[in-house]
């Protein structure tokens, strides 16, 4: 299995070297650019939980890593272009032969496969840098303006905004992911979830409904399961 992942890991060292090379010049949407790259994700996320390989919480901790990722290539300078065909080609190839050499002797030397990973937990605490978030936040909600048939791209930046203390904008990036890419249990369950954080941990009637409508979709969902435990005994239901 180590083995498996070191493989997919070089590849995308690979990969984020060549990218930047098979650029073509002129002007580009990178932010649709981004976006669309962090949808797979999201996607991928949402694979993993329905097949029964992620719980609900880590499912959210990873959705709000990838908008976390996706606010950082935002925030990051812009690559140059490199207008040269050799010398792409020679840098593609240099990149496709040094980066496994170089990381398979760094592996050898200094790697232990049966180290623990770092906590999810621990990795989503890491600050950003505020000031190159409230840029990239900015940009990504000016794409979102020009782009609002753009479902998935409120989906990403939706969890973001709810852990970083934006209650309402998350409500409103949930709803319009909802009503874009249609109803799920996880994305009622999520709108849902953002009611009851604006809320200061109310169940609101209308938290209540999303949640009633998730598991109307997937019996077992365990967020509205949870919360609807939580309406019934703040309603002094038994």
């Amino acid at each position: 299995m180590i083995w498996l992942i070191f493989a997919l890991l070089t590849g995308a060292a690979v990969m984020a070297v060549l990218a930047p090379l098979a650029m073509r010049n002129g002007a580009q949407d990178e932010s649709a650019a981004d976006v669309a790259f962090f949808e797979e994700q999201i996607a991928e996320i949402e694979r993993e939980r329905s097949e029964g390989r992620l719980d609900a919480a880590d499912a959210g901790a990873a959705k709000t890593e990838a908008a976390r990722r996706l606010l950082r290539a935002e925030a990051a300078p812009k690559a140059r272009v490199v207008s040269s065909r050799k010398l792409a080609l020679g840098a593609a190839l240099a990149a496709i032969v040094v980066i496994p050499a170089v990381a398979l002797t760094l592996y050898a030397r200094l790697g232990h496969s049966d180290m623990p990973d770092m906590p999810l937990t621990a990795r989503l605490d890491s600050a950003p840098d505020r000031n190159d978030l409230s840029g990239a936040v900015a940009r990504i909600e000016q794409h979102l303006r020009e782009h609002p048939e753009d479902g998935r791209g409120f989906e990403v930046i939706a969890p973001y905004l709810l852990r970083t203390g934006r209650g309402e904008d998350a409500v409103h990036a949930y709803s319009e992911a909802l009503r874009l890419l249609g109803a799920t249990a996880a994305r009622h369950a999520a709108l849902g979830e953002a009611r009851v954080v604006v809320a200061q941990g109310v169940v609101t009637p209308q938290a209540r409904k999303d949640f009633e409508a998730a598991l109307a979709l997937d019996a077992a969902a365990p967020e509205a399961q949870y919360y609807l435990g939580v309406a019934a005994a703040q309603a002094g239901e038994k």
